[in-house]
Order: C-alpha cells, then sequence, then structure tokens
C-alpha cells in the first residue's frame, strides 16, 4: 500500500501584514529625504540631487503620475502601463551614456 502525501499550504498574508509592509516602505521613502534636508540645514551644508535635465524632468513626471494614480483611489492597467513606461525610459537613460 502507498502511503499518500500530505500537502501542506503557504502560510496566508494577513491585511495586517500587507499594512505593515506598505507603512514601512512609506516610512523609509517618505523620511529619507526629509531627513537629508533637514541634516543639511542643521549643518549648514547644501543638498544636491545629482541628476541631470533628462533625469529631473523624467522624476517631475514620475511624481505627478504617482499623484494621479494614487489620487484616484482605484488603480487600472492603463495606469501600471504608464509607470512601467517611465521605468523604460528611466532604464535607457541609464544606458544612454
Amino acid at each position: 500500500m502507498k502511503a499518500k502525501r500530505q500537502k501542506f499550504s503557504k502560510p496566508r498574508r494577513t491585511a495586517f501584514q500587507d499594512e505593515w509592509f506598505l507603512g514601512l516602505s512609506l516610512a523609509t521613502i517618505g523620511l529619507t529625504v526629509p531627513a537629508m534636508l533637514a541634516v543639511s540645514y542643521i549643518s549648514g551644508r547644501e543638498v544636491f540631487l545629482g541628476l541631470e535635465k533628462a533625469n529631473n524632468m523624467l522624476l517631475l513626471l514620475t511624481l505627478a503620475v504617482c499623484i494621479v494614480t494614487f489620487a484616484s483611489g482605484r488603480t487600472n492597467i492603463l495606469q501600471g502601463a504608464v509607470h512601467v513606461m517611465l521605468f523604460a525610459a528611466f532604464v535607457m537613460l541609464i544606458f544612454q551614456g
């Protein structure tokens, strides 16, 4: 007689874990720039972003698209495609030289 293999399911992530991860990511990303600006203000030194004009424009465009995406409450595939295209443009600018 053959023994049956038991199937083990993966533990599911809870909503709390998802919110915790998103909050952690947001805090890391959202507090880095203000913290660096505060340090530069206290130390009296200037902070330079170190981007060229094309990268500055791409950054502003990305921020504008993010605002539109998150303000709508719901996202769709078109908004996701716009974000992917912006990322592709960023990668092309990196390797442009």
